[in-house]
């Protein structure tokens, strides 16, 4: 068994942390330790499990089958930016600066996935990731394996939640000639 870190973020209206706690106890979930942040509550957790993605599933299920909460995502996001790049690898700002801009390295680190028209670049973590295995910089496979479970697991309740959403998705994979993986 393995310890994972992640935390559960509550579609959460008109809630207090007084009857958000007191439901997690009423429910036996008191191994999460609550936070909120701009109005948005939600659940930090260190669980036990052989994988990351059953431990959160499971995690997720015990959540919504326990309280009236729902769970909208999970953090750690895959979007990220150069300092947050920095933070989750150990390294300094300024060499995953070079790394970015090419000044070090083989040059072709990873496109951003957004604010190419804002100050701050954001880039997939599966992607950095990827790159730095690739590169060599890094070794340990499975920071990968759980940035893509992670991943995974936000888009599916990104779909779970929206009828608007699927259809949409459809829709598109229809005009780009995509058969739908869904």
């Amino acid at each position: 068994m393995k310890e994972f870190d992640f935390s559960l973020v509550l579609y959460s209206d008109n809630i207090s942390f007084e009857i958000l706690e007191s439901l997690l106890v009423d429910s036996e979930l008191t191994d999460a330790t609550i936070s909120q942040r701009n109005g948005t509550f939600y659940l930090d957790f260190t669980r036990s499990g052989s994988n990351l993605t059953d431990t959160i599933l499971t995690t997720i299920i015990d959540i919504e089958n326990k309280t009236p909460f729902k769970i909208c995502r999970i953090e750690p996001s895959d979007i990220v930016t150069s300092a947050e790049i920095a933070r989750r690898l150990g390294r300094s700002r300024q060499s995953v600066q070079q790394l970015i801009s090419g000044s070090r390295g083989s040059g072709d680190f990873p496109q951003p996935e957004a604010g190419i028209t804002t100050k701050t670049l954001f880039w997939s973590w599966t992607d950095v990731v990827s790159w730095f295995l690739e590169v060599s910089i890094i070794s340990d496979r499975s920071l990968y394996y759980d940035a893509m479970s992670i991943k995974a697991l936000n888009i599916a309740l990104s779909y779970r939640d929206s009828k608007e959403l699927n259809q949409s998705i459809g829709i598109v994979l229809n005009r780009l000639n995509v058969e739908s993986v869904l």
